[in-house]
C-alpha cells in the first residue's frame, strides 16, 4: 500500500471528509486531495505529500502508527493487535490465565429523542446515560468523550436518522465543523441537544446551520448565548 493509499485508507476508517480530516490536522482540502492523488507512471511531477512532521501529527490526532503511516509496516492503529504464531494452550487445569491483548474501552450513548418535535433532530440531552460502546482508537486519551444516536433528517445527507455520533469535548470549533450543542430547556424543562453545522458564537449568540431545514424552518438557527450550555465538536459517526 503506497502512503497515498495509506492516508485515504485511514480517513475512511475515521468516516471524515478530506475537508474535515485537513481540518483536523491544519491544512486544507486541496493539500489533502494531493496527498491522497496516485504517483503515475512517467509522471513529470511527482503529486505532494505530506512532511514528516505532519506524518507524525496526522499519527498522533488519528491514533495510528506512525510506522504504518510512513511505510506500511505493522497495522494501521495503535490498538491493532498483529497475530503472530499460534501458541500451544495450557492444560485445562492451569493456573496462570490467557492475558486478553485488545482494549475493551468504552464510551457513554446520552439522550434519547424528545417525542412530540419538529423534524430538526432536537432531542433530550440531559447527562442520562441509555448505552455504552466501543470507544474509537483516536479518543481513548479524551477525557470525556461520549457519543449521541442522531434523530431525525435536518442535517440529510450528511447524517441519517440513527447515525451513531461520537463526540470529542475538547476539540476547538471553527467555522463549517459539525457539532452538538446542548441549549438550556425552557420553563423547567430538560436541557436538549441539536446537531448542526457551526457558523459562530458571541457574546450574544450562537449561530448554526442545518442542511435540509424541516418544512416552515429556516436553514439559519440562532440561539442566546445565555441559553447555551455546550458546543462539542463530532469527531465521526457511523451508521446504525
Amino acid at each position: 500500500m503506497t502512503l497515498d493509499q495509506r492516508i485515504r485508507a485511514l480517513r475512511a476508517q475515521s468516516g471524515l471528509t478530506q475537508e474535515e480530516f485537513g481540518a483536523r490536522v491544519g491544512v486544507s482540502v486541496q493539500s489533502v486531495s494531493q496527498w491522497e492523488t496516485p504517483e503515475r507512471p512517467g509522471q513529470a511531477r511527482r503529486p505532494p505529500r505530506p512532511s514528516k512532521d505532519r506524518l507524525v501529527t496526522i499519527a498522533r490526532e488519528f491514533g495510528a502508527r506512525h510506522a504504518w503511516l510512513l511505510s506500511g509496516e505493522g497495522p494501521m492503529l495503535e490498538t491493532e493487535v498483529v497475530e503472530g504464531p499460534v501458541m500451544p494452550l495450557p492444560p485445562p487445569d492451569a493456573s496462570h490465565p490467557i492475558p486478553l491483548l485488545f482494549s475493551h474501552k468504552t464510551i457513554p450513548v446520552y439522550g434519547h429523542a424528545a417525542g412530540g418535535m419538529n423534524d430538526d433532530g432536537k432531542f433530550i440531552l440531559n447527562g442520562s446515560k441509555i448505552a455504552d460502546v466501543l470507544c474509537p482508537p483516536a479518543l481513548e486519551g479524551v477525557v470525556g468523550a461520549y457519543a449521541v444516536y442522531h434523530t431525525g433528517e435536518s442535517m440529510l445527507p450528511r447524517y441519517e436518522p440513527g447515525d451513531l455520533l461520537t463526540i470529542h469535548p475538547t476539540l476547538p470549533v471553527k467555522r463549517g465543523d459539525y457539532v452538538l450543542v446542548q441549549i438550556k430547556g425552557e420553563d423547567g424543562d430538560p436541557p436538549y441537544g441539536y446537531v448542526k453545522r457551526f457558523v459562530s458564537k458571541n457574546a450574544k449568540e450562537l449561530v448554526l446551520e442545518q442542511l435540509n431545514p424541516p418544512e416552515g424552518q429556516e436553514q439559519t438557527l440562532r440561539f442566546p448565548a445565555e441559553r447555551v450550555l455546550t458546543v462539542h465538536a463530532i469527531w465521526g459517526a457511523s451508521r446504525g
